[in-house]
């Protein structure tokens, strides 16, 4: 029986979707934790090229309520290969981060990622959540 992947790092997320990285389109995956970190459902949003992915609060709860997870990391790969944050990353990162506090779902990292970089929130304290102390630094 095949036992599912412990994600405690962005350099763990790589590796799972290493291949996903090389695709053209834009895409955003959705992976969803248990309480050990475990991957117990995985979901994938993809629009073409030159468009854009806009994601709800819905496509990221919903299925994390159904799969009982209680971390999720959002991973946006952009194929252009500008991997710095733009203020609509921060708006998401922010409003999952707060919400998720709230259902109990808690935002684990948000990767942009190419096929040659990567930026983590979670690597530069971005997210809301771990400037406050200690309440994410073993998350």
């Amino acid at each position: 029986m095949h036992t599912p992947a412990i994600i405690t790092s962005s350099h763990q997320v790589l590796s799972l979707l290493s291949l996903q990285r090389l695709l053209p389109c834009n895409q955003v995956v959705l992976l969803f934790l248990n309480q050990t970190k475990q991957l117990v459902h995985k979901s994938v949003h993809q629009a073409p090229l030159f468009s854009t992915i806009s994601l709800s609060a819905k496509d990221i709860f919903s299925p994390a309520i159904t799969h009982h997870a209680k971390f999720v990391v959002i991973i946006q790969f952009r194929p252009s290969g500008h991997v710095a944050p733009q203020e609509m990353d921060r708006a998401l990162a922010d409003s999952v981060d707060h919400v998720g506090k709230y259902v109990g779902v808690r935002l684990l990292d948000y990767l942009l990622v190419s096929a040659r970089d990567y930026y983590s929130f979670r690597e530069s304290m971005l997210l809301a959540s771990l400037k406050q102390v200690g309440e994410l630094a073993h998350a």
